[in-house]
């Protein structure tokens, strides 16, 4: 008996019960048989010579043993043993854990001279080899010289509920005593026959003469068959010897060299004359890589992940020997490998990078093979967005800010890329001339101060004089008139340039005392607008201001209908906002403001 000394929760009985039915199935008695020591297979559980079973296959077995004696019958006899239940991981049968054993041998009938069954000579090994030919002989003999038939066959059900056979009047899961004949097969599963029990790429065969047996199976798995051994004396079967038996097909050669090759991952290629090596062979203990260089006679490693740089572009011969060692079991592997120079890419740029007429040019720079391919990608807010000409076109962006201006080059299956960052530059967005807004009295003097260019050039209206117009620093003094709008223009150290301009204002009686100081305009009909139309008769200019002095609202023509909305169209939130009213380049009036929507607060 064997078992699967894995699995914890399988043990042996220590007694096997011993059904013994005469030829017409009528039960006679049964019998106690004992259990021998308790065995583990060593390392004999595959015989192929360049196998290593995995550690996690382990199995027990037990011999039981006993002595019975029984008198010659016309009928003959038949002796049983039933177990529960098989390996639930078997593969080839649905529910195995359902079907339990029979283990079953006939007494020929008018046995006087006490035949003896064929014998199992030595322990049939329960690991064969995925991918691995099977070349195995059954050692079987007969001691009485009788002649012995080998085929495959079913195996029998025994314990087990959905086990039970038809003719057993009991469902226990181990029958007590064992039931007798016939018994029921275990059915196999899918395209599995007792034939047929196990999946190969080359047939499954057992010699019917010999008892040898030949295949490959070709899947991971646990699989059960059958081997009946018919026992023939001058033509008259006698009795048939029955092995029920599991094997573990298990991915164990060390003798298949196997590599990553460049139709399996083009990328390895792509680092020029230094290539990567990756051994993918299956249970190599030893390797030896030869590069193919033949300039050099240290072209070799014994590494599983080695690195070689070629001296010159060329195809390489790259040959890869699992267990060189030992000429029964090695297997080469030879792999051309077309290796070339790495494409670098990089490029150069000219042109005016300023925001508002910004054109660049690119081209790249360095050595590129005629089967390149070109790919520039410019972004999306980019004029054209993208390009695949060596030469692109000249580029220009909507917006200011920094891009990524991306060049790569594509060959074979490689890909290398070049990315540089290009800012356009809008010089509005950091030049200041100062606070928007400047309060003054008839007469001072207003210190001005711009930043964010490195080159400056003040002017005004009405021709008004400056202390100094090329410098950040300086000062004008306000004369007769009540409000002056300046202005700043810069240059960057790119050549851009920009204008900004603030208010020097000097405040007017009549501008002391505003029209209305609050506005509603949340949509209900009443006081929605900012109507200034007393003061506003002629259409004048107006400036709206927030607390912080920017400007956040302007219209050149006021037709008394701001809403309290923003340059973009949004609302602006509740608060005091500041306006000017500009009047023939004069403020006619400029005062505080409440916009308010919610008016249930007030």
């Amino acid at each position: 008996m064997y078992k699967d000394c894995a699995n914890s929760s399988l043990s042996f009985t220590p007694a096997a019960s011993i059904a013994i039915y005469d030829g017409n199935g009528q039960f006679i008695r049964q019998s106690t048989m004992w259990r021998g020591a308790s065995l583990r297979f060593g390392e004999d559980l595959t015989d192929h010579p360049c196998a290593i079973a995995p550690p996690s296959i382990c199995t027990d077995y037990a011999i039981y043993r006993d002595t019975i004696g029984l008198p010659p019958t016309p009928e003959g006899y038949t002796l049983s043993y039933q177990l529960c239940c098989r390996n639930p991981s078997i593969s080839n049968v649905s529910g195995p854990q359902n079907y339990g054993s029979t283990f079953t041998i006939q007494v020929p009938p008018h046995d006087t001279l006490c035949n003896s069954s064929p014998q199992l000579n030595e322990i049939i090994p329960n690991v064969i080899c995925v991918e691995g030919p099977l070349d195995r002989k059954l050692n079987i003999s007969d001691p009485d010289g009788d002649s012995l038939v080998f085929e495959l066959c079913n195996v029998f059900a025994g314990g087990g509920l959905t086990g039970s056979t038809t003719a057993c009047p009991t469902l226990a899961l181990v029958p007590s005593p064992a039931c007798p004949p016939p018994y029921k097969s275990v059915p196999f599963n899918g395209t599995y026959t007792a034939q047929n029990p196990l999946p190969v790429s080359a047939q499954l065969y057992l010699d019917p003469d010999s008892g040898h047996f030949y295949g490959t199976p070709s899947q991971i798995g646990q699989y059960i068959l059958g081997i009946c051994v018919k026992e023939y004396r001058d033509g008259v079967l006698l009795s048939t010897f029955l092995i029920d038996y599991q094997f573990h097909a298990v991915s164990c050669l060390v003798t298949r060299s196997d590599m990553l090759t460049p139709a399996e991952d083009p990328l390895m290629l792509c680092n020029g004359l230094t290539i990567d090596f990756l051994d993918q062979s299956v249970n190599a203990s030893d390797l030896k890589w030869d590069f193919g260089d033949p300039s050099s006679t240290l072209d070799t490693s014994t590494s599983t992940t080695p690195q070689y740089t070629y001296p010159i572009p060329g195809v390489y011969p790259v040959t890869l020997i699992t267990e060189p060692n030992n000429p029964y079991c090695s297997d080469t592997l030879v792999v051309d490998f077309p290796v070339r120079e790495r494409v670098v890419p990089a490029f150069i740029w000219d042109g005016n990078v300023c925001f508002e007429n910004n054109e660049v040019s690119f081209a790249p720079i360095g050595y590129y093979p005629s089967d390149v391919k070109f790919e520039w990608e410019f972004g999306p807010l980019a004029n054209p967005p993208s390009a695949k000409s060596k030469n692109p076109p000249m580029v220009s962006w909507s917006q200011p800010g920094f891009y990524n201006v991306q060049f790569a080059v594509l060959y074979d299956s490689c890909r290398q890329e070049h990315t540089q960052i290009l800012e356009i530059k809008d010089l509005a967005q950091v030049l200041e001339a100062g606070p928007d807004q400047i309060d003054l009295k008839p007469g001072e003097v207003a210190d001005l101060e711009a930043s964010g260019a490195v080159r400056y050039y003040w002017y005004a209206e009405n021709g008004t004089e400056f202390s100094s117009r090329i410098t950040a620093k300086t000062s004008v003094r306000m004369d007769s008139r009540d409000s002056l709008k300046v202005y700043v223009k810069g240059w960057s150290v790119d050549g851009c340039s920009s204008i900004d301009s603030l208010y020097l204002i000097v405040p007017r009686n009549e501008a002391l005392s505003a029209p209305i100081n609050f506005f509603t305009p949340n949509k209900d009909g009443v006081n929605d607008v900012f109507n200034l139309a007393e003061f506003n008769p002629d259409n004048c200019a107006i400036s709206i201001l927030n607390r912080w002095g920017v400007e956040v609202w302007q219209e050149d023509v006021y037709k008394n209908d701001w809403t309290g909305l923003d340059f973009g169209g949004d609302e602006l939130p509740d608060g005091t906002y500041y306006y000017i009213l500009q009047c023939d380049e004069k403020v006619k009036l400029k005062a505080a403001v409440t916009l308010i929507r919610d008016t249930s607060k007030n």
